[in-house]
């Protein structure tokens, strides 16, 4: 099961954000189409563990850009409403008598309107932050979910550059004009539109943007 781990920093604190695999025990289709319920063993036991660590986590994230068309394979939107109601009830029943519970976010995929819609019509009073991606080289609260510019873990030498803070800190300025609450950037380390660099993890230029 892959997990992917999210460190969000809100008013000069961090928070932790785990992303589950929402296509473990699903049946994968010739043409892309991923079918059946998600299998939530191994995010129960993570959470479990991390209840028994006494970790505070702030959200559990399910899935990553399999929205829409998907990249390689979608969910259907009923699907994905489906596979998030188990995981509200998880987090419910794991976390009963803990308070604040971790918070439930979703889809984390590329924006498309009929099926956003649709998800959202069905998940009014079980997801708590509806998440969406943007690259634009290669759209409850709105965060921006992932994002680096360039897709694919960016390019050396331009998006980890100084010239790429620009187009940085301008998606930075409109996501605030459109009332956006939170903007995760992809990512700390890994890629080459992450803020440290792989090697020396000295922090490369949009790190003082961010900052």
């Amino acid at each position: 099961m892959g997990v992917c781990i999210w460190v969000v920093f809100m008013s000069l604190r961090a928070e932790i954000i785990f992303g589950l695999n929402a296509l473990a025990g699903k049946t994968v289709l010739a043409d892309g189409s991923a079918t059946g319920p998600s299998d939530s063993a191994m995010a129960e036991s993570l959470m479990r563990y991390t209840v028994k660590k006494n970790y505070t986590m702030y959200a559990w994230e399910l899935g990553n850009e399999l929205s829409g068309n998907g990249v390689g394979t979608r969910v259907s939107a009923s699907q994905y409403a489906f596979d998030t109601m188990t995981l509200r009830n998880i987090v419910q029943e794991i976390y009963e008598g803990i308070e604040p519970k971790p918070q439930i976010i979703a889809p984390g995929g590329f924006f498309d309107a009929n099926w956003f819609k649709e998800f959202i019509d069905k998940t009014p009073e079980i997801v708590d932050i509806v998440s969406h991606h943007i690259y634009n080289l290669g759209p409850a609260s709105a965060w921006v979910g992932e994002a680096g510019g360039a897709y694919n873990s960016g390019h050396n030498l331009v998006t980890n550059a100084f010239v790429f803070s620009f187009w940085y800190l301008d998606q930075l300025g409109m996501s605030s004009v459109y009332d956006t609450k939170v903007y995760r950037r992809q990512s700390l380390i890994g890629g080459n539109y992450g803020l440290l660099n792989t090697t020396t993890f000295e922090p490369n230029p949009d790190y003082y943007s961010w900052e």
